[in-house]
């Protein structure tokens, strides 16, 4: 290696190391004695930076400098969660930098302890990590919060109860580890976060009796939590047949019954007109192999028999449903062509590929629609199992197969609403009067509408279950990891189709799209 090139890496590992906390616990000192002549004793932040730097969680950026205005990145932050995770559940501090690429031996401790999925960050993790970023990664260091403060929904005046990151933030506030900017409780979530609010966070996290008191009351009322789209558990499955049950009608409604009563009705609806629910077995199958395929199917057989000709019916859940009549269209193929090239995802064919009855191009939008509901109840199956492998699982494999139960279909989400909106976007530049005519059709928008809603909230569930998964495996003893969009359970991975998700969610929020949202969701 040139002299140049490895002086270069040391000059790097060294500046990572004085800024990270990379560095051996440092020696006891008098109580309070901190060597940073930059955080002065009548600071706000002393005691914490005190505490933080005793513990071994942070160091300086240099011996004597602390840079208590300076900002972290993104790779910066992990590495701290790490170091606290290591010391709250292990009460000490062994990690140290990797000898090669400093922060590999932390962003691998992250990891595999479900403090973040290296996936989730890899691309920007040298870039400044926001304040709703840090508060997301440094969550997860504990198992639980108590709340000691009331903080209403949507009473955090730059945090709506609907935001990305709001689960966690309001758990730091009412835990007392967070009180906000001003009186209002303002979070800034998209500003860089300061050293010195690492170090109070940090602390107050590691030390509950220095967490803060504060009520937040929102002047509106309180927003309405959202609603759990998973039923309540069974608790006991011991009468549920296990997962190596033989498929039978009885063995499925007994399973679905126990776990997803909205599945259960579309297939009993299905299988009380005489069709033969079993078909989507194919005589070979595990009994879960399938329950999903048969929600999604038979969703569509309800859509059929509840709705007739050039008419879709939307299932809504708890057995209701809504009826919308279709107005003209033009086949999606013409608009597939707008479609560029690096958004033509696993379901592209679903408009790009000519199929001669294939709804989702000959009834344009209303077929697009009765797809997104028929993916968002199959994968309604899979949140709503785990509860029920829980109980029955007893091998990795099982725990795999269940896995790639739960993401084989969240991710139609995105690209389903994602055609929707396409579609009406190329209609206004191209056909006014077929765009007219959907988007003032009050029935299409409120099931598109609900059906959006509750997709969201599946999809978010998916992800808490990806979360309850890793931790209870965890706790049994197996090795778990997210990486590069796979699951991996002892080894062996499953495939969760994070980049398709990834790459259309951050298309859906460009403007276009976010304005053609609103006004079917008037």
């Amino acid at each position: 290696m040139p002299l140049s090139v490895l002086k270069r890496l040391v000059s790097i590992l060294l500046s990572a190391v004085l800024i990270l906390a990379a560095v051996p616990v440092p020696r006891a000192s008098a109580a309070g004695e901190i060597p940073f002549t930059d955080v002065p004793k009548n600071a706000w932040y002393y005691n914490s930076v005190s505490l933080a730097y005793q513990k071994g969680l942070v160091a300086g950026t240099s011996k004597t400098s602390f840079s208590p205005n300076g900002t972290l990145t993104i790779i910066e932050a992990v590495t701290l969660a790490a170091r606290m995770h290591q010391m709250v559940h292990d009460g000490k501090v062994t990690l140290q930098s990797d000898p090669f690429v400093w922060y590999e031996s932390y962003a691998t401790y992250a990891d595999r302890n479900g403090l973040i999925y290296t996936s989730e960050y890899w691309n920007d993790r040298f870039e400044p990590i926001t304040r709703a970023q840090f508060v997301k990664i440094f969550y997860n260091v504990m198992d639980s919060y108590d709340s000691k403060n009331t903080v209403e929904a949507g009473a955090i005046p730059d945090v709506p109860s609907s935001d990305k990151y709001s689960e966690q933030i309001y758990a730091f506030y009412r835990s007392g580890i967070l009180t906000g900017s001003d009186a209002k409780g303002t979070f800034r979530p998209q500003s860089s976060i300061m050293r010195c609010e690492v170090a109070a966070i940090m602390s107050r996290m590691f030390q509950p009796e220095l967490r803060l008191s504060i009520t937040l009351l929102n002047p509106n009322g309180p927003e309405k939590e959202p609603d759990s789209v998973v039923p309540p558990s069974a608790g006991d499955f011991s009468g549920v047949p296990g997962l190596d049950a033989p498929v039978t009608e009885d063995n499925v409604f007994a399973i679905l019954d126990a776990c997803d009563p909205d599945g259960a009705y579309l297939l009993r609806e299905s299988a009380l007109r005489g069709d033969n629910i079993l078909m989507w077995w194919g005589g070979t199958s595990a009994i879960t192999d399938r329950l999903d395929t048969a929600v999604h199917e038979q969703c569509h057989a309800f859509s059929i028999y509840n709705g007739g000709w050039n008419r879709e019916a939307i299932y809504l859940g708890d057995e209701s449903h809504i009826v919308v009549t279709e107005t003209d269209v033009f086949n999606s193929l013409e608009m597939a062509g707008s479609i560029p090239e690096d958004l033509r995802t696993f379901r592209y064919s679903y408009v790009g590929t000519p199929e001669t009855n294939l709804a989702s191009q000959v009834s344009g939008p209303y077929g697009l629609l009765n797809e997104l509901a028929a993916y968002c109840w199959g994968t309604h199956v899979g949140v709503c199992l785990y509860d029920y492998y829980a109980a029955k699982a007893e091998t990795a494999d099982q725990w795999v197969e269940y896995v790639q139960l739960l993401s084989s279909e969240y991710y139609a989400y995105t690209e389903f609403k994602y055609f929707i909106l396409q579609y009406l976007l190329y209609a206004k530049e191209n056909d006014p009067a077929v765009y007219s005519g959907i988007v003032n059709n009050t029935e299409f928008c409120a099931a598109y509408s609900a059906i959006d809603d509750r997709f969201a909230a599946e999809v978010d569930a998916v992800f808490l279950r990806l979360e309850q998964l890793e931790k209870h495996l965890r706790s049994e003893g197996h090795t778990v990891f997210r990486r590069d969009g796979y699951f991996f359970i002892d080894g062996c991975g499953a495939g969760t189709h994070t980049d398709v998700y990834e790459l259309l969610s951050a298309e859906l929020e460009k403007p276009a799209y976010q304005e053609m949202n609103a006004v079917l969701h008037r």
